[in-house]
Protein backbone atom coordinates (compact mmCIF):
# COMPACT_ATOMS: atom_id res chain seq x y z
CA UNK A 1 0.00 0.00 0.00
CA UNK A 2 2.80 2.21 0.64
CA UNK A 3 4.19 2.26 -2.49
CA UNK A 4 1.37 1.11 -4.72
CA UNK A 5 -1.91 2.69 -3.58
CA UNK A 6 -1.08 5.62 -1.59
CA UNK A 7 -0.53 8.70 -4.06
CA UNK A 8 2.40 11.06 -4.96
CA UNK A 9 2.62 13.92 -2.40
CA UNK A 10 2.56 16.92 -4.28
CA UNK A 11 5.41 18.61 -2.45
CA UNK A 12 7.92 16.15 -1.75
CA UNK A 13 7.31 13.52 -4.05
CA UNK A 14 8.15 9.77 -3.57
CA UNK A 15 10.10 10.69 -0.66
CA UNK A 16 7.36 11.10 1.91
CA UNK A 17 6.47 7.20 1.87
CA UNK A 18 9.01 6.81 4.26
CA UNK A 19 6.62 8.66 7.00
CA UNK A 20 4.24 5.93 7.10
CA UNK A 21 7.46 3.89 8.96
CA UNK A 22 8.42 6.95 10.93
CA UNK A 23 4.91 7.73 11.91
CA UNK A 24 3.88 4.10 13.16
CA UNK A 25 7.23 3.45 14.52
CA UNK A 26 6.42 6.28 16.71
CA UNK A 27 2.90 5.86 17.84
CA UNK A 28 3.72 1.94 18.66
CA UNK A 29 6.71 3.25 20.91
CA UNK A 30 3.98 5.07 22.44
CA UNK A 31 2.01 2.25 22.88
CA UNK A 32 4.56 -0.10 23.99
CA UNK A 33 5.87 2.72 26.50
CA UNK A 34 2.27 2.57 27.61
CA UNK A 35 2.55 -1.23 28.15
CA UNK A 36 4.91 -0.91 30.19
CA UNK A 37 3.58 1.92 32.39
CA UNK A 38 0.64 -0.68 32.66
CA UNK A 39 2.56 -3.91 33.54
CA UNK A 40 4.33 -2.21 36.01
CA UNK A 41 0.73 -0.45 38.05
CA UNK A 42 -0.36 -3.81 37.63
CA UNK A 43 2.81 -5.76 39.45
CA UNK A 44 2.72 -3.17 42.30
CA UNK A 45 -0.80 -4.02 42.69
CA UNK A 46 -0.63 -7.94 42.12
CA UNK A 47 2.90 -8.65 43.02
CA UNK A 48 3.08 -11.21 40.22
CA UNK A 49 6.50 -10.96 38.22
CA UNK A 50 4.49 -11.89 34.79
CA UNK A 51 3.85 -7.93 34.67
CA UNK A 52 7.36 -6.93 35.45
CA UNK A 53 8.59 -9.00 32.53
CA UNK A 54 5.51 -7.61 30.15
CA UNK A 55 6.61 -4.33 31.66
CA UNK A 56 10.52 -4.87 30.96
CA UNK A 57 10.38 -6.56 27.33
CA UNK A 58 7.82 -3.48 25.95
CA UNK A 59 10.16 -1.37 27.05
CA UNK A 60 13.16 -3.17 25.17
CA UNK A 61 10.48 -3.14 22.10
CA UNK A 62 9.76 0.31 22.52
CA UNK A 63 13.25 1.57 22.85
CA UNK A 64 13.68 -0.45 19.42
CA UNK A 65 10.60 1.48 17.91
CA UNK A 66 11.90 4.71 19.15
CA UNK A 67 15.34 4.46 17.76
CA UNK A 68 13.39 3.57 14.99
CA UNK A 69 11.74 6.82 14.81
CA UNK A 70 14.60 8.68 15.43
CA UNK A 71 16.78 7.06 12.48
CA UNK A 72 13.72 7.67 9.99
CA UNK A 73 12.98 10.54 11.08
CA UNK A 74 16.38 11.99 10.81
CA UNK A 75 16.44 10.39 6.93
CA UNK A 76 13.39 12.15 6.27
CA UNK A 77 14.67 15.33 7.76
CA UNK A 78 17.45 15.44 5.71
CA UNK A 79 15.80 14.95 2.62
CA UNK A 80 13.08 16.96 3.00
CA UNK A 81 14.10 20.15 5.25
CA UNK A 82 17.87 19.57 4.04
CA UNK A 83 19.20 18.93 7.95
CA UNK A 84 19.19 15.65 9.47
CA UNK A 85 18.80 17.21 12.73
CA UNK A 86 17.61 20.61 14.06
CA UNK A 87 16.66 20.32 17.95
CA UNK A 88 13.06 20.49 16.83
CA UNK A 89 10.77 19.90 20.28
CA UNK A 90 9.31 16.63 18.92
CA UNK A 91 12.87 15.88 17.73
CA UNK A 92 14.78 16.95 21.10
CA UNK A 93 11.28 15.29 23.65
CA UNK A 94 11.63 11.70 21.58
CA UNK A 95 15.22 11.43 22.11
CA UNK A 96 14.71 12.50 25.48
CA UNK A 97 11.79 9.38 25.74
CA UNK A 98 14.55 7.50 23.94
CA UNK A 99 16.83 8.15 26.53
CA UNK A 100 14.67 7.43 29.52
CA UNK A 101 13.65 4.54 28.60
CA UNK A 102 17.40 3.42 28.04
CA UNK A 103 18.46 4.60 31.53
CA UNK A 104 15.04 2.34 33.03
CA UNK A 105 16.27 -0.97 31.08
CA UNK A 106 20.19 -0.13 32.82
CA UNK A 107 18.96 0.49 35.89
CA UNK A 108 16.71 -2.93 35.21
CA UNK A 109 19.76 -4.86 34.50
CA UNK A 110 22.18 -3.15 37.44
CA UNK A 111 20.10 -5.21 39.86
CA UNK A 112 20.34 -8.50 40.69
CA UNK A 113 17.92 -9.04 43.12
CA UNK A 114 14.34 -9.83 41.66
CA UNK A 115 12.00 -8.39 43.83
CA UNK A 116 14.13 -5.00 44.47
CA UNK A 117 14.36 -4.90 40.64
CA UNK A 118 10.60 -5.30 40.07
CA UNK A 119 9.90 -2.93 42.41
CA UNK A 120 11.91 -0.64 41.54
CA UNK A 121 11.85 -1.12 37.72
CA UNK A 122 8.10 -0.54 38.15
CA UNK A 123 8.12 2.99 39.77
CA UNK A 124 10.46 3.90 37.36
CA UNK A 125 8.11 2.69 34.38
CA UNK A 126 5.00 4.76 35.65
CA UNK A 127 7.37 7.83 36.17
CA UNK A 128 9.13 7.63 32.43
CA UNK A 129 5.74 7.40 30.82
CA UNK A 130 5.57 11.10 31.70
CA UNK A 131 7.44 11.84 28.42
CA UNK A 132 5.28 10.24 26.23
CA UNK A 133 2.80 12.82 26.53
CA UNK A 134 5.27 15.64 26.54
CA UNK A 135 7.18 14.06 23.40
CA UNK A 136 3.39 14.07 21.66
CA UNK A 137 2.16 17.32 22.40
CA UNK A 138 5.59 19.20 22.33
CA UNK A 139 4.44 20.66 18.56
CA UNK A 140 1.18 22.35 20.80
CA UNK A 141 3.60 23.24 23.43
CA UNK A 142 6.51 25.00 21.22
CA UNK A 143 6.84 26.20 17.64
CA UNK A 144 7.79 23.21 15.69
CA UNK A 145 8.10 22.28 12.03
CA UNK A 146 6.27 19.02 12.91
CA UNK A 147 2.45 18.73 12.99
CA UNK A 148 -0.11 16.11 14.72
CA UNK A 149 -0.59 13.05 12.57
CA UNK A 150 -4.26 12.70 14.64
CA UNK A 151 -5.32 16.13 12.51
CA UNK A 152 -5.50 15.31 8.64
CA UNK A 153 -6.39 18.09 7.50
CA UNK A 154 -3.51 20.35 8.74
CA UNK A 155 -0.96 17.93 6.71
CA UNK A 156 -3.36 17.05 3.44
CA UNK A 157 -3.66 14.04 3.57
CA UNK A 158 -5.99 12.43 1.15
CA UNK A 159 -8.30 9.26 1.89
CA UNK A 160 -5.58 6.67 0.63
CA UNK A 161 -3.13 8.40 2.61
CA UNK A 162 -4.82 7.74 5.44
CA UNK A 163 -6.14 4.21 4.63
CA UNK A 164 -2.66 3.46 4.43
CA UNK A 165 -1.36 4.97 7.49
CA UNK A 166 -4.35 3.37 9.43
CA UNK A 167 -2.96 -0.29 7.90
CA UNK A 168 0.88 0.66 8.32
CA UNK A 169 0.06 1.24 12.37
CA UNK A 170 -2.13 -1.88 12.31
CA UNK A 171 0.80 -3.74 10.63
CA UNK A 172 3.57 -2.68 13.11
CA UNK A 173 1.00 -3.14 16.18
CA UNK A 174 1.12 -6.88 15.01
CA UNK A 175 4.75 -7.40 14.97
CA UNK A 176 4.72 -5.51 18.13
CA UNK A 177 2.43 -7.90 19.86
CA UNK A 178 4.22 -11.20 18.37
CA UNK A 179 7.78 -10.11 19.14
CA UNK A 180 6.31 -9.32 22.62
CA UNK A 181 4.70 -12.67 22.94
CA UNK A 182 7.87 -14.93 21.94
CA UNK A 183 10.19 -12.51 24.04
CA UNK A 184 7.95 -13.19 27.10
CA UNK A 185 7.80 -17.21 26.40
CA UNK A 186 11.92 -16.69 26.09
CA UNK A 187 11.90 -14.80 29.50
CA UNK A 188 9.31 -17.70 30.51
CA UNK A 189 11.96 -20.87 29.51
CA UNK A 190 14.92 -18.79 31.14
CA UNK A 191 12.79 -18.96 34.67
CA UNK A 192 11.53 -22.56 34.39
CA UNK A 193 15.44 -23.09 33.52
CA UNK A 194 16.97 -21.07 36.78
CA UNK A 195 14.08 -22.98 38.71
CA UNK A 196 15.50 -26.19 37.38
CA UNK A 197 19.20 -25.63 38.12
CA UNK A 198 18.21 -24.96 41.62
CA UNK A 199 16.51 -27.94 42.02
CA UNK A 200 19.31 -29.91 40.75
CA UNK A 201 22.19 -28.83 43.37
Amino acid sequence: MIFYYAPIEFKTGDLYRIFYLHVSAAWISYFAFGVTMIGSILYLFRRDYLWDSIAAISAQLGVVFCSATLFIGSIWAGAAWGIYWNWDPRETTTLILWILYVAYLSFRMSIHEKEKRARISAVLGILAFISVPLSYFSVKLWFSIHTLVIEPGRIGLTAPMIHTLIIAMVAILLIFLVLLKLTLDVYNLEEEISILKEKMR
